[in-house]
């Protein structure tokens, strides 16, 4: 467990972190990463933001904070702006042991969405007063206060002018990047692919066929006898 505290401007910032690990990429200089990225020495923010990943950024020697959430929101992260207090934490029931209150309260705007849609929208969450950092936001926390600023949008792409055979070798060598860099990561560990027949499954064991990973149990699984998914998964 990751327990910080930095006074920054006005505010005294609260780090509270489970499933994360941190890296001294500097003097006074911290890079927080989830505990799954198994990478032994990330040299630099640039390192984070090139790789999408969500992270915390802390350098003490400038008094500044930027918690990115990713461009895919891999690993979730809560915050509470209270009485010149910032607390920020990947398990928003920690929240209750903050202040007198120790009861979380409902957001009812938020409980609406959720039974409408299946989630909560932009940075609320069920419960009052705290906020998520959203996939391809980040916050910025400096001796001027407290800004969000939003990194990367999902947006429609320009339409290019590739053939068929230019857009083949691009995929190719986004997978091959990707599953090379999975492999790492995994560090020789057993591979467990459930293989239903569908293309996503298929793919997964095909491409660490490809990289050359031996470590791989593929199973079936699904209805007996059935007929469409279980010869093409066997």
């Amino acid at each position: 467990m990751i327990l910080k505290k930095i006074k920054i401007g006005n505010f005294a910032v609260f780090i509270q972190l489970y499933a994360w690990q941190e890296h001294k990429i500097g003097k006074n200089e911290f890079l927080i990463l989830p505990q799954y990225i198994q990478i032994k020495n990330p040299n630099s923010l640039e390192f984070a933001n090139r790789k999408g990943y969500p992270y915390i950024h802390i350098d003490e020697s400038s008094t500044h904070i930027r918690i990115s959430g990713g461009i895919v929101r891999q690993n979730p992260i809560f915050y509470l702006i209270d009485e010149g207090q910032i607390h920020i934490c990947d398990n928003p029931t920690e929240f209750k042991k903050i202040g007198e209150n120790d009861v979380l309260t409902l957001n009812c705007t938020a409980m609406l969405e959720f039974l409408a849609f299946g989630y909560a929208i932009g940075n609320r969450t069920l419960l009052s007063d705290i906020y998520q950092v959203q996939a391809g936001e980040v916050i910025e926390i400096d001796d001027n206060g407290v800004e969000t600023v939003d990194e990367f949008i999902y947006d429609t792409t320009p339409i290019y002018d590739i053939s068929e055979n230019e857009l083949k070798t691009k995929l190719e060598n986004v997978l091959f990047e990707i599953f090379e860099e999975t492999v790492n990561q995994i560090d020789g560990k057993t591979v467990l692919v459930p293989l239903s027949g569908g293309y996503d499954s298929r793919l997964l064991a095909a491409m660490l066929r490809l990289v050359g990973y031996e470590n791989v149990i593929c199973l079936n699984y699904g209805i007996p006898y059935n007929t469409i998914e279980t010869p093409p998964s066997e």
